[in-house]
């Protein structure tokens, strides 16, 4: 039973933290935009823990024996400009990702703002949240959701082991651009309702849910099927 909850735990924060905001967008009643922007900070979590798994794996070493076998001077020089220019390579794809998803963070916000901000909004270098302490609220929420799924699955099924650096680093534009289209079409849509119901957000919760636990299913299936081409939130 132990094993099926750990196994399952990641699914389970993922559909307590999508009800859990969207139990606070109808206690609060919040403005679309601010939903919007919880929303974004996902951005900057499945960055954040990218970041971390990158780091992870790319300065993961198995260990190996040798069979005690002799290594002369020239063969230990040799092994060591290459282990020099292997760490160098690993910190230019580390700050390479990092300036990456920094941008396309700014470039998401940047479309929020642009189709669901006020002219205020667009003119003012202030982050543009409303209730501070709500969006904090529902920041910390999704952080919660992925950091179970970071314990679970990537440390304690040690992803880490067979995740490569040049799949990782792709992963969360994919994740990232999927779920851009979803909150902004779903956006889109209800401000053409024009529905003055803070209930006709219900809807767009539950078609979020449902991408999340898909793309959740998708990817535990493909660790189970063999590794190389797990997908990780």
């Amino acid at each position: 039973m132990l094993n099926s909850f750990f196994t399952r735990g990641s699914l389970l924060a993922l559909i307590v933290s999508n009800l859990a905001l969207l139990a606070i967008a109808l206690y609060y009643k919040l403005p679309l935009f601010d939903i919007l922007l919880i929303y974004w900070s996902e951005t900057v979590t499945i960055s954040f823990f990218t970041f971390l798994k990158m780091v992870i794996v790319q300065f993961y070493k198995p260990s190996l024996r040798l069979n005690n076998a002799e290594i002369n001077s020239n063969e230990a020089k040799i092994a060591g400009a290459v282990n020099v220019f292997s760490i160098f390579i690993k910190l230019f794809l580390i700050v390479i990702f990092t300036f990456m998803m920094y941008v396309m963070s700014l470039l998401q916000l940047a479309l929020i703002v642009g189709l669901f901000g006020t002219e205020a909004m667009r003119q003012s270098i202030e982050f543009p949240v409303q209730e501070f302490s709500t969006f904090i609220t529902g920041m910390s929420i999704i952080f919660f959701s992925h950091a179970v799924s970071f314990i679970f699955n990537f440390i304690r099924k040690k992803e880490y082991t067979f995740l490569k650096a040049r799949r990782i680093i792709w992963i969360p534009f994919r994740r990232i651009l999927i779920l851009t289209i979803v909150i902004i079409s779903g956006a889109l849509i209800l401000l053409q309702i024009k529905s003055d119901s803070i209930y006709a957000l219900i809807p767009y919760f539950l078609i979020k849910l449902l991408f999340d636990i898909y793309i959740d299913s998708v990817e535990r299936k493909k660790s189970v099927a063999g590794g190389i081409d797990c997908v990780y939130l």
